[in-house]
């Protein structure tokens, strides 16, 4: 059955009560060990100052998205349709950024790490909202809430002026 020593299981016993002083918590994954198959993650992470270790299909990132600006160390992982899974598994990641619907099944991917998956659009015509969204729910996922504060302060203060200000109230109220 199990393989446990007298005094093993007497330490155990012992120390149990310090287990209600400090709660047990998830760990966080390393923020140094992200991979990235579509684009609009990799914006996002970037967007919280984190930078992925891999991204699909590198070379037309850089041709088609110009900023944020990949940096040099980053890893090409292949097309975002068919990532290299074989080298994705090598990376260790800690976690793995998808856009939904969109490249592997999520099967394959969640036998190499877990994954956070984000809608382009979520059918409402509101591609900003979907966006918002999604840069919260990284942001919350992280643990990052000075990140999502200060994130969503930013964007509000830089909308232009048509933005109604009960829009920006409701929206800094979200925040």
């Amino acid at each position: 059955m199990f393989d446990i020593s007298r005094r093993d299981l007497l330490a155990a016993l012992a120390l149990s009560p310090l287990m209600k002083i400090a709660p047990l918590q998830a760990a966080s994954p390393d923020n140094r060990r992200i991979v990235a198959l579509e684009w609009l993650p990799v914006e996002l992470l970037m967007a919280l100052g984190l930078v992925p270790l891999g991204v699909a299909d590198v070379h037309n990132y850089n041709i088609w998205v110009s900023e944020p600006r990949l940096p040099a160390t980053t890893l090409d992982l292949g097309l975002r349709t068919e990532p290299n899974l074989e080298l994705m598994t090598q990376l260790e990641p800690s976690l793995i950024l998808h856009s939904n619907g969109y490249g592997p099944s999520l099967d394959k991917l969640t036998r190499i790490a877990p994954t956070m998956g984000f809608d382009l659009n979520s059918g409402d015509g509101k591609p900003l909202t979907t966006a918002r969204q999604s840069l919260l729910a990284l942001a919350l996922d992280w643990g990052c809430r000075r990140w999502r504060k200060r994130t969503c302060r930013l964007s509000i203060g830089n909308w232009p002026p048509r933005v109604s200000a009960s829009s920006r109230g409701h929206i800094a109220r979200c925040c």
